[in-house]
């Protein structure tokens, strides 16, 4: 194996699963946290020894290359087909305002995510709802949903919990 299979391979095999922070946008409050306290059961150490203006200086390199907070313009029919598909099929997990405090969420582990904590790219989102999360309760929805319903539903998660930040943009 080379040097880089090999780099991969390790950073594959950690749990929890290593972060691309290209494909998920994290909010700053939760990113704050992380860098104070680490992430228990992790590679991520508490960075206390750090000072203030340290911690912002990593703060602000981790949010410049993270995926960038996106929405979709969606037609107000759109917009109520995805949230049929939603509740159907994500609120038992995710909760019906994408917090991850559905009715399953306690007896999960991982815990579902909360969109409004962690806001997934639209490919990180795709890859997700049709391949499913190994190692964690996120199914494969590749065949209980059809591309067009993917297609309708990742824009209305992105857009629903990030509303009161950007803007909800349904005509």
């Amino acid at each position: 194996m080379n040097d880089q299979v090999t780099a991969r391979f390790r950073l594959f095999c950690l749990r929890p699963r290593v972060i691309d922070f290209h494909l998920e946008h994290f909010s700053d409050a939760h990113l704050a946290t992380v860098l104070w306290d680490g992430v228990s059961g992790s590679a991520i150490p508490a960075w206390r020894q750090l000072d203030k203006a340290d911690l912002e200086d990593v703060a602000s390199y981790v949010q410049s290359i993270q995926a960038p907070v996106t929405s979709q313009s969606m037609t107000a029919a759109e917009f109520a087909a995805a949230g049929r598909i939603y509740s159907a099929n994500c609120v038992s997990c995710h909760g019906a305002g994408g917090r991850g405090d559905g009715p399953s969420a306690g007896a999960l582990k991982p815990s579902p995510v909360n969109f409004h904590v962690c806001q997934p790219s639209q490919a990180r989102t795709w890859t997700v709802v049709n391949d499913g999360i190994p190692g964690s309760a996120m199914p494969a929805w590749k065949n209980t949903l059809t591309p067009d319903e993917v297609h309708l539903l990742i824009p209305y998660v992105l857009q629903t919990t990030t509303k009161n930040r950007t803007g909800l943009t349904h005509d």
